[in-house]
């Protein structure tokens, strides 16, 4: 009793474990959906605070990817039950509400509480640097994941054609189980104006190379910068145009019957240069063209974590 005590008492939230039967009971006696609804939502609570102690042990017990999608899976378990039992019954409408709704939850809700809790706790807080620079990586892997499907569905005109699709996937399986280079540098950079320079380059690369397009998006680290490439198998650029192309207006090939204003790349050059790196383009014609920019590799970064 008295070790039940000190559970209760360490874990308070362990009391609402007792919606749960009552959620069971309500659903057998017939009572309202609300109520039974409200139950369920109780019993939750504790259920979703296991379930990530639950992970975080069993992380801890795997490789880093293993336990990055254990986390990842298991702490959303609710909105994958939500996503099956929807999917199953053809409301993918629902499932659409669901993930955004998980979204903004998470980037408005429990940060926007954390911001204001740890205010009111600490009057200043602080935030390591040295993360906030693998998240932004994070987050540049993320926006690539989501950006070739949506590029290539764009290039593709037949309704209901199921390649991009089968990309989707493709690229989701390859986020996951492909291996990020391990020397690859924190970088100090805008994510949102990175990820606007990789779509416009991987817009390019699926415009010219057309429907048989192969892309190749790598990355690694050179001297003291990190190096991005898009490569594609395209008709590639006529010799001399390498540079001229990154004028506003100017276009690979005098007439093309390629849509486009002529600004993508010169756009994507002063982005990077603003960023304190550069870009440059290396082609072959009938073989395709690679552009290449740099981004300095943040070294501050940890110096000044330790600092605050």
């Amino acid at each position: 009793m008295t070790r039940l005590k000190d559970f209760l008492s360490n874990n308070p939230l362990a009391f609402l474990l007792l919606g749960l039967p009552l959620t069971l009971s309500a659903q057998v006696l017939g009572w309202s959906s609300v109520t039974v609804f409200i139950l369920a939502a109780i019993g939750i609570i504790p259920l979703a605070a296991y379930i990530g102690e639950a992970t975080e042990a069993l992380a801890a017990h795997t490789n880093p990817r293993l336990g990055a999608l254990l986390n990842a899976t298991l702490g959303n378990a609710a909105e994958l039950i939500i996503t099956i039992a929807a999917v199953q019954a053809g409301l993918l409408e629902l499932v659409k509400a669901s993930i955004t709704g998980s979204i903004i939850g998470n980037l408005m809700l429990v940060l926007g509480f954390a911001m204001v809790v740890g205010g009111i706790r600490h009057g200043v807080q602080h935030f390591n640097k040295q993360n906030a620079g693998r998240n932004a990586i994070l987050l540049m892997l993320a926006v690539i994941t989501l950006v070739i499907p949506s590029v290539f569905s764009q290039s593709i005109s037949q309704t209901g054609n199921t390649n991009v699709e089968a990309l989707s996937i493709g690229v989701a399986i390859i986020m996951i189980a492909g291996d990020v280079p391990a020397d690859l540098p924190l970088v100090q950079m805008d994510a949102v104006l990175i990820e606007r320079v990789l779509a416009n380059l991987l817009e390019n690369a699926v415009k010219y190379a057309g429907p048989d397009a192969r892309i190749i998006v790598a990355a690694r680290t050179a001297e003291d910068q990190l190096e991005v490439s898009v490569e594609d198998n395209g008709p590639g650029i006529p010799p001399g145009r390498e540079e001229a192309i990154f004028e506003k207006f100017a276009r690979g090939r005098a007439e093309s019957a390629t849509p486009g204003a002529g600004l993508g790349i010169a756009i994507c050059r002063a982005i990077v240069r603003a960023q304190g790196g550069e870009i440059a383009i290396e082609s072959e014609v009938g073989r395709g063209t690679s552009v290449h920019f740099t981004l300095p590799k943040a070294r501050h970064l940890s110096e000044e974590a330790e600092a605050s």
